[in-house]
């Protein structure tokens, strides 16, 4: 059994090895998944950030009211 912690930003090796200390002598695990690690998942699963930059685009576009040029690839 374990736990991960997740953070957006690249850990320092002495932050990692605080993490991965706060298991010792128990039977849990600990373990981090930082930017590079996130990264790196979703490069393989690119169409998940596909996913969510859709919908930030389409906002995007609202705000400027090119809403329907977006839709129609820009051609409009």
């Amino acid at each position: 059994m374990g736990w991960i912690l997740v953070v957006p930003c690249t850990l320092t090796t002495a932050e990692r090895e605080f993490v991965t200390s706060l298991a010792a002598g128990q039977t849990v695990r600990a373990g981090v998944w930082d930017r590079a690690k996130l990264d790196g998942l979703l490069a393989t699963h690119a169409d998940l950030e596909a996913s969510f930059t859709r919908n930030q685009l389409f906002e995007a576009a609202k705000v400027y009211g090119q809403e329907q040029a977006l839709l129609m690839d820009g051609c409009g």
